[in-house]
Order: structure tokens, then sequence, then C-alpha cells
């Protein structure tokens, strides 16, 4: 049987000796994507300052006890307790000033704070690591200043594995399975790649670059076909495209799977969990794969991995990567999309350690807040959590728009308990317009 693997990020070191770590989630909040005319479909960034804010909490979650967390913004009391009943403790929390809508940035110009931190490492007996969401050039300039390493690299330029194109291109060197498609260059390979795709029914048309339910539209009749020729007339004047064309398929099961990859080229891969998925974007985590997968599927994505780990390492990346996926009813695809970076549903590991015998799910929502305190959410579902029970991993407050947005983790001994709780919970929330 295949054996569970369950892995606290905080666990991991990069050079040969035990570390703390010090956490910050560079997520960008600018209302609109830069840049928006070099993209082949119109960009809309929707990660508002309130979507940052609940989403960087998470850190709290996966840092160990002796680590550094980074934050914007003080967490709900609600978000702390949850931390403290789930690891058993806070992590110390310092706050940025600066503003800058580049989070990495702003602790680059926040002097006082990098001060701070210098003065934590130098007082410390041990050694410290730098653990952003995605490892930029900023983080960079961090290291140098603090004078401590990286938890991860940059990709090289030339084999940018968080590009569709190149990442779809290592998964078949590598003899792996992809979606059926074609990656396409220019008008003419468009046009010959949909009516190839298009005659087996829905098609996914995708930007080298998207993210973030993104840089992709999909052609399943007609009027939506129509869509796209207009958009691929505005751009009949440029000679030159990278977009990558695939049938898309129904009923399928979205799976991620995660590798640590060690500079020295040892690997760590986690167990496989089912995405939540609504139009294209990310909702929650299920860990109850073994609903999804086999045995069998799981030692087969676990294999690639391990080739696939080798083979980026051998071009010069080390750090965590997150791969997503789909089964469909009778195929296994080993590769969709690569992210060279942590992603969000690293940061639950570090929260369901103490909980591994139980069923988890993870979800996040968007609450109208005219109804609904999150205190009294807290006192009817968390506190004193031990069989079953509810943890708010993050919250953060749109006063413009008077929205929550909520991180939940489910957990159960039992399924049917689990999803019980789950629409207890959604039906607590309703009050307040609550939606995923």
């Amino acid at each position: 049987m295949y054996r569970k693997k369950f892995l606290d990020f905080s666990s991991i070191n990069v050079i040969d000796e035990p570390t703390y770590k010090i956490w910050w989630m560079n997520i960008g909040v600018k209302e609109t994507v830069e840049n928006n005319a070099n993209h082949f479909f119109p960009q809309f960034n929707k990660k508002k300052q309130s979507t940052v804010t609940a989403t960087e909490q998470l850190c709290l979650f996966q840092s160990g006890k002796h680590d550094i967390v980074i934050l914007r913004e003080p967490p709900s009391q609600e978000v702390l307790r949850c931390v403290e009943i789930a690891k058993g403790y806070v992590p110390m929390i310092l706050y940025t000033t600066d503003k800058h809508d580049n989070y990495s940035e702003s602790i680059l110009r926040d002097v006082q704070l990098l001060s701070k931190v210098k003065e934590i490492i130098s007082n410390s007996n041990h050694a410290y690591i730098l653990v952003p969401f995605k490892v930029t050039k900023f983080d960079c300039e961090i290291g140098k200043l603090l004078g401590v390493e990286l938890f991860g690299s940059i990709p090289d330029p030339s084999m940018d594995i968080n590009d569709k194109i190149i990442s779809r291109q290592i998964c078949m060197f590598l003899d792996g399975k992809v979606p059926y498609g074609f990656d396409c260059y220019n008008i003419v390979e468009i046009q010959k790649a949909i009516d190839i795709l298009s005659s087996g029914g829905t098609i996914v048309i995708k930007e080298f670059d998207g993210v973030s339910g993104q840089g992709f539209f999909i052609i399943h009749d007609s009027p939506s076909l129509k869509v796209f020729n207009a958009i691929l007339r505005r751009h009949s004047n440029e000679d030159r495209f990278r977009l990558l064309i695939e049938k898309w398929y129904d009923n399928c099961v979205d799976i991620n799977y995660q590798i640590y990859i060690g500079k020295n080229g040892e690997t760590i891969q986690l167990q496989p969990t089912k995405q939540i998925i609504n139009k294209g974007v990310y909702e929650g985590t299920d860990f109850q794969i073994e609903k999804y997968l086999s045995d069998a599927d799981m030692i087969e994505i676990e294999k690639f991995g391990t080739r696939l780990a080798f083979h980026l390492h051998q071009n010069g990346y080390y750090g965590n990567i997150s791969v997503d996926t789909i089964k469909t009813s009778n195929e296994l695809f080993h590769l969709v999309e690569i992210n060279a970076r942590l992603s969000l549903s690293s940061y639950y590991w570090g929260a369901i350690q103490n909980y591994q015998d139980k069923k988890i799910l993870i979800q996040y929502y968007n609450i109208k807040t005219t109804n609904f305190s999150l205190n009294d959410f807290y006192n009817n579902f968390c506190g004193k959590a031990d069989d079953k029970g509810v943890f708010i991993l993050s919250s953060g407050i749109d006063t413009l728009n008077a929205t929550c947005r909520l991180f939940l983790m489910f957990f159960s001994k039992e399924i049917d308990d689990l999803h019980f709780l789950k629409s207890n919970a959604e039906e607590f929330m309703t009050g307040g317009n609550c939606h995923g």
C-alpha cells in the first residue's frame, strides 16, 4: 500500500545544520497587471490588500516555534488562538511598515525591520534561512543584506519551468503524459490547432505565463469561438505568439503534488492532494486523496516526480516545485503545469501535522461582513479542538466592499462528520452571504 507522506516544511534545512526560518508571502496586490499590452488575453489582478492579508497569515501555521513571520497587518485574535491550538505556540511576528505593492520590496526598503531581523540573527546560536513564497531578485538582495541563505532559487531564464510550454516540453522529454494539445507560435498554428481539437469537444487556450485563473480562454461552442476569433483579430499585426492549446477534459480530478529539491539534489515528495477548482481558480484542498487516486496512481506520480526533480536539479534549480495535473475517468496525466515556488497548499502541511489521523479539507470563503461575526464563528466551531473541529487559518477584511476572506480547515475522524461539520459552518456563514 502507498505510504502517505506528510511534511512540515519548517523541518527542512537548506544547509547542513538545524535552521530557524524567516517567512513572508510575497504575493502582489495591484489591481491590474503591469504590461497588460504584452498579454494575449485581458488581465485583471483581483488580489486586493484584504486578499493578501488573509493569505499571508498562512505562514503562521507553517512556521516553527523559533521562526519569524513577517506580516503587513496583525492577524485577528481568532486566527492567533487557532495557531496556538494547532501548533502549541505562536511564532514571533514582525511587521513591515512600508506599504509598497511588492511585498519583498517593502521588506527591502524597511530599514528598521531589517535592522531588527539582523539583531535577532546575530544574537542567536542558530543559523537562519529566508522562506519567501517565491524567490525574486528582491529576496536575493534581502538575503545578501542579512547574510543568510534563501529557501530555493530563481529558475534559469533559459529554462523557466513556470512557463507552461516549457514545462510541457520537459514532461514529454521525461516520457510523461500531458493533455493532448499543441504549442502555437503564429496565427496559422493557432487556427490549425483549433480546427483539430475543436472536432473532439471543448478546448482551452492558455498563455504561457497565465496565473491565478487568468490568461486562458475556453472554447466550447460557436459563440465562444467567435469571441476568441475577435480577440485573435486584435492581434493580427503581431507575428509571434506563445500559446498552448489543449483538449479540455470534463469531469476530471484536479491533482497537486509538491517536491522539495535540496541544493545537493536530495528530494522529498509530499502526498498528492485533490484541488478544489471553480472556473479555473483554486479554492481549496481535499486531503482524502485515496478517494481519487489508486495506490498505482500515486506510485506512478512519485516515480515521475523523481525523474522531474533530478532533471530540474541537473539544470540548476533547487527549492520547492508545485505540480498541477489531472486524472480523467481512464487516464492519469503526469503534469499540466509547474510552479517553481511554494504554493498556497504548501502552507497547510504545518497546520495538519498534529492531525494526520483525521480527514481534512481546507477551503477559502468570501463572506459579506454585514451579518457575520468572526468571534461568534470561532465560539461556535473552533475553541478547543479534539476529534473534530474547524481552524481559522487566516482572515482578511475588505472594508470597502464589506467582505471577509477566510481560509478554514475542517477536520474529523470520520468523513461523514467532516462533511456535516463543513455544511453546518457554511450554513452559519450563509447569514453573511457566504460563497466559495
